[in-house]
């Protein structure tokens, strides 16, 4: 089963499970992956206020707890749809908390997705320009998981 943490941005889990249905060949219901979303965004801080130094409450503390249910739900493989999410101040603290419970489950680092898909398919492309929230912006999580591997991160001047 095919884990989705929503509530990280009002359509961001239900866009990814549409595209996960979308990208899916199946005849039959019966032939479509088995998906569970579960979207909190009541209980989920808001990120980029947390990275701005806004409030001292971790998103990944929430996140972990819906990360769990969706484990114990038979999730074997978990996306989180959000980019600010993947700001190692919040996914790191995600990763221990799911080491030091010794959870199995697959967690899904979209930034190195995307990094991995570019060099793979696009291999002369080094360009990348990126719009992005704020949060995202000032803590390079874009950035500094790119430029490491040969990309030039091109962003609007806080002006623009």
């Amino acid at each position: 089963m095919i884990g989705i943490v929503g509530g990280v941005g009002p359509y961001a889990g239900v866009d990814l499970m549409e595209k996960i249905l979308d990208q899916t060949e199946a005849r039959s219901d019966q032939e479509h992956l088995s998906i569970a979303l579960i979207s909190l965004p009541c209980r989920i801080e808001e990120r980029t206020a947390f990275l701005l130094g806004e409030t001292d409450n971790n998103p990944a503390e929430v996140v972990f707890e819906i990360v769990v249910k969706l484990e114990q739900i038979g999730a074997g493989i978990v996306g989180i749809p959000c980019n600010t999410m993947h700001s190692p101040r919040i996914f790191d603290l995600l990763l221990k908390k799911m080491k030091d419970t010794k959870s199995n489950v697959k967690l899904i680092h979209m930034i190195n997705e995307v990094a991995e898909f570019i060099q793979t398919n696009h291999p002369k492309i080094k360009n990348i320009g990126l719009l992005c929230t704020t949060g995202t912006y000032k803590t390079r999580v874009y950035s500094d998981c790119l430029e490491p591997r040969g990309f030039n991160v091109i962003v609007p001047d806080e002006a623009s």
